[in-house]
């Protein structure tokens, strides 16, 4: 087991570890090899067409896989791995037609040569995931996979292993929601969202350094690198706490573990709370909120982003004793109609219309 040099202070009341959640391919599922065989067909076929006489047409390698296209949404992958070489095709549209006019063209093209060696070939699991993820449902652990892949549901259930996980995120869920792909945290805080648990509460597995550096974007508890492809250190570079090569490796009740990662840790907000809050008794605190993804989830239409009762209440209480504004991009009007509280700030359009109170 290899650990990241960042260091964490903490104090000594400790987290209860309440879910695990695991990325697909290369973490679970041997579903990675595929992956890159279709990529590379994908990117020979592309290559051929534009340059048939090219025999040396810039091959995707290992190291292009994992720094442009392991981890990330299909189009992103196409999109981010041409432009290292210097192309930049047209968006389109994800209804185009396989072909390599457009990068969406592109990437339902590697759709198809995936699908195909699926097929083929079938799914294998790795051995040792599956016998700690049982373990550790038996034990009691909230579940989820997460992918980026639209092909996720299928590759569990033909692996048959769907009856293992309590919440599935993957690229059809992101596409519904409007969640981004790694390196942003979208798919791991929705997943934890979903499992009603704490992200300081919970553990990623990840094999891609886009997928540890989205799971510390997240603030999880515990990001864990699976070194399925000899990349250990870049795993720990961009943000893996800790590093297995195998699953034997990972013990949940570690002392070690929950001492360094499940313990609440970090200086606080205030370190001089007591001559803070002796100051703030002479003076009035006001309290500056966004709207979409910090009152409201994030959702991919912004009229089904409503304001829960709950926490309307704690708006409500809150306003008793502070000045509370609601600063967005939104209109000002439709803020405030979603809100639904007279006696609070609006600052609409990023401020350019501010009303309250007196």
């Amino acid at each position: 087991m290899k650990t990241n040099t960042i260091s964490k202070q903490f104090s000594p009341e400790a987290i209860k570890i309440s879910a695990l959640i695991f990325d697909l391919d290369g973490v679970l599922t041997k579903t990675r090899k595929s992956h890159k065989q279709a990529w590379k067909a994908l990117f020979d076929h592309y290559f051929d067409q534009i340059n048939p006489d090219n025999q040396d047409h810039n091959s995707m390698s290992e190291k292009d896989y994992q720094d442009f296209v392991d981890g990330k949404p299909r189009y992103e992958g196409v999109k981010s791995f041409l432009l290292s070489r210097g192309i930049d095709l047209p968006y389109g549209d994800p209804d185009d037609r396989p072909g390599t006019k457009t990068i969406c063209a592109l990437g339902n093209m590697k759709n198809d040569f995936f699908n195909d060696i699926i097929e083929s070939e079938g799914v294998e699991v790795y051995p040792d995931a599956m016998s700690k993820l049982k373990k550790w449902r038996r034990e009691g652990y909230k579940t989820a996979v997460v992918s980026s892949s639209e092909n996720c549901k299928m590759i569990i259930e033909k692996a048959g292993i769907d009856d293992l996980f309590d919440v599935r995120v993957d690229g059809e869920v992101s596409a519904e929601l409007g969640l981004n792909g790694k390196p942003d945290p979208d798919i791991f805080v929705e997943a934890a969202r979903l499992l009603k648990v704490a992200v300081n509460a919970t553990v990623v597995f990840e094999d891609a350094t886009s997928g540890v550096q989205a799971a510390q974007k997240g603030y999880f508890g515990l990001v864990v690198g699976v070194n399925r492809f000899d990349n250990a250190q870049e795993l720990l570079r961009h943000g893996a706490d800790i590093v297995i090569d195998d699953f034997k490796q990972v013990n949940l009740s570690d002392k070690r573990i929950i001492k360094e990662y499940f313990t609440k840790h970090g200086e606080p907000i205030f370190p001089d709370y007591k001559n803070f809050f002796s100051r703030l008794k002479k003076k009035s605190p006001a309290l500056f909120l966004d709207y979409d993804g910090t009152l409201t989830p994030i959702v991919k239409r912004p009229e089904d982003a409503l304001l829960s009762d709950e926490m309307r209440a704690a708006l409500e209480k809150l306003a008793e004793h502070f000045p509370v504004a609601i600063v967005t991009g939104r209109d000002k009007e439709d803020v405030e109609s979603l809100v639904g509280i007279e006696h609070l700030i609006y600052a609409g359009s990023h401020g350019y219309i501010i009303t309250g109170p007196d």
